[in-house]
């Protein structure tokens, strides 16, 4: 209207997958434990899918984790919330920041990679630290700093060795 720009966004429905990771018994389609780990397995594919995509083009997400993904009606998984996505270089520079313009802490703490909380330069690698910590919550039912303070966290993700508490037993 009146010549002005509009910005158009696709309407996404669906449940988070954090949700699911909650109430385990709601994944369609799977009664048995591995049957669980296989369906979330094949989200996680698919979200390591869209961040490849994303890297390919030189984003980097910075906040990828369970309640930033959204499952569709029909099995689609959608990586949502770009909000602090910034770029590896300039080439998207006139409407996203770029890596060496990143300034402060972004991203959720209870899965951040240490290098975010530095003022380290952010890399493809960091969104792959919270993949990672995906896989972590998959296996412990828990992010791997939840319940972390910030005046510790700096300390706790450099020391952090992960533990896997609730692995099964052969």
């Amino acid at each position: 209207e009146h010549d002005q720009p509009m910005i158009l966004m696709k309407r996404v429905s669906g449940k988070t997958w954090q949700s699911y990771i909650q109430n385990p018994t709601t994944i369609p389609n799977a009664s048995t434990d591995i049957e669980r780990l296989q369906w979330h397995l094949h989200i996680f594919l698919e979200v390591c899918s869209a961040v490849h995509y994303a890297h390919d083009k030189g984003i980097i997400h910075r906040d990828i984790k369970p309640e930033n993904v959204m499952l569709g009606d029909y099995e689609e998984v959608y990586l949502l919330d770009w909000g602090i996505a910034i770029a590896v270089d300039d080439r998207y520079q006139s409407w996203i920041p770029t890596t060496q313009e990143s300034k402060g802490v972004a991203g959720t703490p209870s899965y951040i990679a240490p290098e975010m909380l530095s003022a380290k330069t952010l890399s493809i690698q960091s969104d792959i630290y919270l993949l990672g910590a995906i896989l972590y919550e998959l296996a412990e039912g828990k992010p791997p700093h939840e319940g972390i303070e910030m005046d510790k966290l700096q300390e706790h993700c450099q020391h952090f060795i992960p533990t896997f508490e609730h692995a099964p037993t052969r």
